[in-house]
């Protein structure tokens, strides 16, 4: 019982804590881990179900609550229909190509108009759309349109001493309209996660890590206030 509070009391306070190298570390185990797996620490209480004091029992229910919550899970029980203007776009993180493999089985299972790639480059694309597609890579981050599009700009990970741009962003002309559109790959805490499974974390690289992706997401935000419309 007292792991079931714990993990609870930490789900729930975790977005309010101040940000440091440690909560920020805390977060990315928690947030990038299994959700699933918090709702194993039900199983024993529901096995001694009728053995529970009033304390436990209201312990239990939030927890469960909490747990339930933070798996994430949405319902679309009306779903909207399609209507002859409706424009479907699908973001996809292609893993450096290794998903392309499935790309032909979604694009005629979803029938999108725009794609939005991460981590792949025109190599594993180039075969999969005709001449109805427009498509262009740079630096990781890829798009193919069936709309005629034209790259404005770029936010490179050069600024941090990386590789690749974070974010790439376009003017797509739709029927006459100019729909402004941002690709964006926000810096993914692999090597955290892999320090932290072999318990050498260096909270320093935490800081770092912190630190540019806050950037990032501070020059995307600058972007997206430009615009009084726009996807990304």
């Amino acid at each position: 019982m007292v792991l079931l509070l714990l993990s609870a009391t930490l789900i729930f306070a975790l977005p309010y804590l101040p940000s440091n190298a440690f909560t920020q570390l805390l977060e990315y185990s928690i947030f990038l881990s299994p959700r699933w797996m918090f709702l194993l620490l039900l199983v024993p209480i529901i096995v001694f179900w009728q053995k529970l004091t009033k304390t436990y029992f209201l312990i239990f229910t939030l927890s469960t609550f909490i747990f339930i919550h933070f798996q994430d899970i949405n319902f679309n029980i009306n779903p909207s229909q399609e209507t002859p203007q409706s424009i479907k776009l699908i973001s996809l993180n292609m893993g450096g190509g290794s998903q392309g493999k499935y790309l032909e089985t979604l694009m005629k299972r979803e029938r999108p108009d725009i794609f939005l790639f991460q981590e792949t480059y025109l190599k594993y694309i180039d075969n999969t759309f005709d001449s109805l597609w427009q498509y262009q890579c740079d630096n990781g981050l890829c798009i193919a349109s069936q709309y005629p599009f034209n790259k404005v700009g770029e936010f490179s990970r050069r600024i941090f001493g990386g590789w690749g741009n974070f974010a790439a962003y376009y003017e797509v002309d739709i029927n006459g309209k100019t729909l402004p559109l941002m690709n964006v790959h926000l810096e993914t805490p692999r090597t955290l996660l892999s320090a932290l499974i072999n318990l050498s974390v260096n909270f320093k690289e935490v800081d770092n890590f912190y630190e540019n992706k806050s950037l990032e997401a501070s020059m995307i935000s600058t972007w997206a206030s430009s615009h009084s419309m726009f996807v990304m």
